[in-house]
């Protein structure tokens, strides 16, 4: 089970979304570990945007514009340096410029709308925005971009990409406050519209045209940060790292 609380409004440095993952055994039922979830889920976050930009880029990657400073910025950045060490040049924007002070090996932009002007031939949207900051002037021929955040891309963007990538289409899509599927409730969004998903992508190998111009709407589904969550929690009781509760002591002494 993943707990979430998402705190809009709060009056602390902790991040917007609060997350813990309960692991049960799938035989017995035994509860195995209590995990926090934030860095588990920024990094299963960062991968899809990782695969986003290696099989649904129109064009190879060669600089990256970052908006963001906080946790998933931060672990999308990592995923960039770690697995992208080809890139020519990695760009980082922030509401809050004096969050960008402690990055490192990174160009620092300062005005949003010139940054997106430049030829980056990727964003990644990581912001806690709840109003669009991307509207159709940043769509560009052989640009994909990944929205990670809630309510980051405008619909005049989204209507003005090529092509329209997703990582699932669910039920979610009834009640999610990411922007495709505000657009899709709003009637402005088909379902049939969708180019691709993540099974596309890694199975059928569908890929866009150097020309396209494609926005990925990164949702997240919480069953895959459970199943990093059971991984992270085998490696730990392999390695004998945390701290083993006893959950049943002196329960069972009598019938």
């Amino acid at each position: 089970v993943k707990w979430t609380a998402h705190r809009p409004q709060r009056p602390d440095a902790l991040p917007a979304a609060l997350a813990l993952t309960l692991i049960n055994d799938a035989q017995s039922g035994i509860p195995r570990g209590l995990l926090a979830s934030g860095a588990l889920t920024a990094a299963r976050t960062a991968a899809v945007s990782a695969l986003a930009l290696q099989l649904a880029a129109p064009r190879p990657v060669k600089r990256v514009l970052l908006l963001g400073a906080g946790l998933h910025a931060q672990a999308h950045l990592r995923m960039l340096q770690q697995l992208f060490p080809q890139l020519e040049q990695i760009g980082v924007w922030n509401r809050s410029p004096f969050k960008l002070n402690a990055l490192r090996e990174v160009q620092i932009e300062t005005d949003l709308q010139l940054a997106l002007a430049q030829p980056y031939d990727a964003v990644l949207t990581c912001t806690s925005a709840d109003q669009p900051i991307i509207d159709a002037e940043a769509i560009q021929p052989g640009r994909i971009i990944v929205q990670v955040g809630y309510h980051e891309v405008s619909f005049a963007a989204i209507k003005a990409s090529s092509k329209v990538v997703v990582d699932a289409w669910g039920d979610f899509a009834q009640r999610s406050a990411k922007s495709l599927f505000q657009m899709f409730r709003a009637g402005e969004f088909r379902e049939q519209d969708v180019a691709a998903d993540l099974a596309a992508l890694l199975l059928d190998n569908w890929r866009p045209q150097p020309d396209d111009s494609v926005y990925f709407s990164s949702f997240g589904l919480n069953v895959f940060d459970i199943a990093l969550a059971a991984r992270v929690l085998q490696a730990a009781e392999h390695d004998e790292l945390g701290s083993l509760q006893s959950l049943f002591s002196g329960v069972l002494h009598d019938h």
